[in-house]
């Protein structure tokens, strides 16, 4: 048995409310009453909660001429308490899961860890934060560039791995470990952007 719709039936009385439940062997739908409240109990839920609802059909029932309820038909439905703590909780948990950077509030997915640098660092860059006469940029606590106008070290030696290319002058350095990658991100929107409201989300 799936369920993935409601009916709620707006009559004199108040609401009902079903669950649409279809039978996998016939496909026949059946609705199963699940809640019934007045307008009053209606209205208090209304303001003490937000409603989330997804509308796909409306319908009318007509009996001799006289309208005796309307219908709607909703693939999402639910009450969610109106604070900002549940909001807060709603928004976690609609994204979690997701791997994203958020630049207060812009979003952009990433796949990959050296993915966390080569964002921010783009970000950065198409945001004039960061800029040509800013480097060499050095890796946090070491000795190796982090950025520099070409794929090279200091003393000459060649960026590991594939750097990646931000511009025509600026090269990325981005063989690091996971956690590397992701504090060489944080490192560089706290240097070049610190004012911005950064998150990493998905990160394990």
């Amino acid at each position: 048995m799936n369920t993935d719709e409601w009916k709620l039936e707006f009559n004199k009385k108040g609401v009902e409310i079903f669950t649409r439940i279809k039978n996998p062997f016939d496909d026949q739908i059946k609705d199963s009453p699940l809640d019934i409240m007045d307008y009053n109990k209606l209205i208090e839920k209304f303001e003490k909660n937000k409603i989330n609802m997804v509308v796909t059909k409306i319908d009318r029932k007509i009996e001799n001429d006289v309208l005796k309820s309307l219908i709607f038909y909703v693939s999402e439905f639910k009450f969610l308490q109106s604070s900002s703590v549940q909001d807060q909780k709603i928004i976690i948990n609609a994204i979690e899961g997701l791997k994203l950077l958020i630049f207060d509030d812009e979003k952009k997915p990433w796949r990959d860890y050296n993915d966390l640098l080569k964002i921010t660092a783009q970000w950065l860059f198409e945001n004039g934060r960061l800029q040509s006469k800013n480097l060499p940029v050095y890796v946090p606590n070491g000795k190796r560039y982090l950025i520099n106008q070409k794929p090279i070290h200091e003393y000459g030696r060649q960026f590991d791995g594939t750097p990646y290319q931000i511009s025509h002058d600026m090269y990325l350095l981005t063989n690091f470990s996971a956690n590397d990658c992701k504090t060489h991100a944080e490192y560089l929107m706290k240097k070049f952007a610190p004012e911005i409201d950064f998150k990493i989300l998905g990160f394990q």
